[in-house]
């Protein structure tokens, strides 16, 4: 990752300092394996990724895209497959209060055979002492896979971080 403007802390998911020096950092990444397989053949595999932070005031946007290729063997189809993810959340002024919303998408190819998964999440979170490594979060999320009916579900979780 490569911070265009100012130093973003990955390591949060959001803008906890409520900085007003907007902070933006972009990274990607590519790999080949050539996977060799016994008896004949490869497993040759590329991964792609991409991602972009946002923040100010607060304010928190972050994306993220995936792809990655496997080669056939052994009688296995040859694969695609593609995802992302965009968040927005924002931090109140006044209270260690956090609303967020997320969508994650992917698409699965394998020979003529395409899924593409859908997952909407939203989520409170409550800084205990301002702090990201303790923290309560409650969280409801709806996924879909193509045009069949979706699911909702919920977690409420107390996450600390040593």
């Amino acid at each position: 990752d490569v911070s265009i403007l100012g130093s973003v802390d990955l390591t949060v998911d959001g803008d906890l300092s409520r900085s007003p020096t907007p902070r933006l950092s972009v990274g990607g990444g590519y790999m080949f394996l050539m996977n060799e397989v016994p008896f004949g053949g490869s497993a040759d595999q590329q991964d792609a990724s991409a991602d972009i932070v946002f923040r100010v005031y607060g304010l928190s946007a972050e994306g993220t895209f995936l792809w990655t290729k496997t080669a056939a063997f052994n009688g296995q189809e040859a694969r695609s497959d593609l995802g992302g993810t965009a968040m927005l959340s924002y931090l109140l002024p006044w209270f260690n209060l956090e609303a967020s919303i997320r969508y994650s998408g992917t698409t699965t190819g394998v020979a003529d055979i395409s899924l593409l998964e859908h997952e909407w999440t939203g989520a409170l979170s409550y800084y205990i002492a301002g702090d990201h490594n303790f923290k309560l979060q409650g969280a409801v999320m709806h996924n879909h896979v193509d045009d069949a009916d979706g699911f909702f579900s919920g977690i409420i979780s107390l996450q600390a971080n040593l």
